[in-house]
């Protein structure tokens, strides 16, 4: 249990999460930047590989929103961590900014099963586009809300 604690306080700690918040926003940067040419030359045919990465993000959105709206539980329950001042205002902030990310990745998730599912089952070829640029404006409005997380884990030092 001692292994488990310590694992739990390194990764939620103040240092952590800014550079676990660092990586997401390149990973969302590097998508945006691999989806926009399947974007421009959108031929009516959604490419496996936009799907994934979709998914993948959504996946990091959905994981990280979690554990952010849970740190407060998982530092005093779990890591026996003692919090001092600092963290309500981080706690806080940490629940607010994974409370977004966690219903981004789920629209995000949403969206990929919509456009995966089998057409004669959910025929989303007219909308296929719309629903990849929703996925694309979800994924920057995450890199918003993990640089207002970034900020203030920031500004604590």
């Amino acid at each position: 249990m001692f292994i488990v604690r310590f694992i739990l306080k390194l990764l939620m700690s103040r240092p952590a999460i800014i550079v676990m918040n660092v990586l997401g926003m390149l990973f969302c940067f590097n998508i945006l930047k691999n989806i926009f040419p399947s974007i421009i030359n959108y031929n009516g045919h959604t490419d496996e590989g936009v799907l994934k990465a979709m998914d993948g993000i959504a996946t990091f959105f959905v994981l990280f929103g979690v554990v952010m709206e849970e740190r407060e539980t998982i530092l005093q329950k779990i890591a026996k961590v003692i919090p001092k001042p600092i963290d309500h205002y981080l706690n806080e902030v940490a629940h607010e900014d994974g409370l977004g990310l966690l219903c981004l990745g789920l629209v995000i998730e949403l969206v990929n099963i919509a456009i995966e599912t089998p057409n004669e089952i959910l025929d989303t070829r007219s909308v296929d586009f719309a629903l990849i640029l929703v996925s694309m404006f979800m994924i920057g409005l995450s890199i918003i809300i993990q640089f207002d997380l970034f900020k203030d884990f920031i500004k604590t030092y």
